[in-house]
């Protein structure tokens, strides 16, 4: 393996052009990632069973061509938006299960006891969603690349195990086992956890509010995030670019 001294640098500036691939300006140059492409099943559940697959992409040199590339108009503006409104429904929703009386509240109004007792036919249709949702976007229409496909670098995070050991040394002692697993195992139990306990928490709940709340968006954002979310432009990851034989 090559050593790489290339120096690192933060994604900050990014715009959407379809569901597979990003437009990211760093360094003065312009590049497409091939980010979340839906036939490849590694991108479900924001890449929780690939770990590899959420360090590194494939990154196309796209500056001579840039004003040529089609991309979603104030597509931050709208990501923006739409996880204000997020946390704007989560906190209302919090609140209102938690403090206001049962002829007001949420969670007491929508009770049903059937759910609990179907918990098996609301994962059947949690999973059934699950396999139309991948088919549909697999049968999208992506967009072709202005450079030929063989022809590309690597956007690589170079900070994991900074964060990852900043992570366990700010961590409580009962839980910095966790950081000392392989980052797969980490993954691995992360998308587990995630997945499982508000799953069972909305069903446990009998009610169509938190059976919503916690069990449907939850799973949806969990199984979909890698379409909804950026995770380079996440605060503090480092990446570098790299040529194919540098890895």
């Amino acid at each position: 393996m090559v050593k790489n001294t290339r120096s690192s640098f933060s994604v900050k500036e990014y715009e959407r052009i379809d569901i597979r691939y990003r437009l990211i300006h760093v360094k003065g140059k312009d590049y497409i990632l091939d980010y979340s492409n839906p036939r490849d099943l590694r991108n479900y559940f924001m890449g929780t069973f690939y770990y590899k697959n959420s360090l590194q992409w494939k990154a196309y040199d796209v500056t001579h061509c840039r004003e040529q590339i089609p991309v979603i108009k104030d597509y931050y503006k709208i990501e923006q938006l739409a996880r204000l409104i997020d946390g704007v429904v989560a906190i209302f929703y919090f609140t209102n299960i938690l403090l206001f009386p049962k002829p007001l509240n949420i969670s007491y109004l929508t009770y049903d006891p059937r759910i609990r007792r179907n918990w098996k036919l609301i994962i059947m249709i949690l999973l059934v969603i699950s396999l139309v949702l991948i088919f549909i976007l697999a049968s999208l229409k992506q967009y072709q690349l202005p450079v030929a496909k063989d022809n590309y670098l690597i956007l690589k995070q170079t900070n994991y195990k900074e964060l990852n050991d900043k992570d366990a040394a700010e961590s409580k002692f009962y839980i910095r086992w966790f950081y000392k697993i392989p980052p797969f195992l980490q993954r691995l139990i992360s998308g587990l956890f995630l997945i499982i306990g508000p799953v069972l928490v909305g069903i446990n709940s009998s009610s169509y509010g938190s059976l919503f709340v916690f069990t449907i968006c939850i799973y949806y954002i969990i199984f979909l995030g890698r379409f909804l979310f950026f995770i380079p432009a996440h605060k503090n990851k480092k990446y570098t670019i790299l040529e194919k034989g540098e890895l």
